[in-house]
């Protein structure tokens, strides 16, 4: 009975460990993208990862935070 459960033990820190190095491994892949990064609403806009086609998660989300950095600040009531 403790060896299986030491099996099953070492089983699943192995799937963790698996699963954990290729989600790792993926987003590391991928193109980075900081909106941060551009003095201009449409300087950001133009360099967004061509990678990332129109409508993808990636692409919306660039969009999104080019809109949110780069929009004319309000002055405090």
């Amino acid at each position: 009975m403790k060896t299986i459960t030491n099996l099953t033990i070492l089983v699943l820190l192995l799937a963790v460990g698996g699963i954990t190095y290729a989600l790792v491994r993926e987003t590391a892949a991928g193109p980075s993208f900081r909106a941060a990064d551009y003095g201009s609403f449409e300087e950001c806009l133009r360099n967004i990862p061509a990678a990332w086609v129109e409508g993808s998660v990636e692409r919306v989300g660039a969009e999104t935070a080019c809109r949110h950095e780069h929009a004319p600040r309000r002055a405090p009531d």
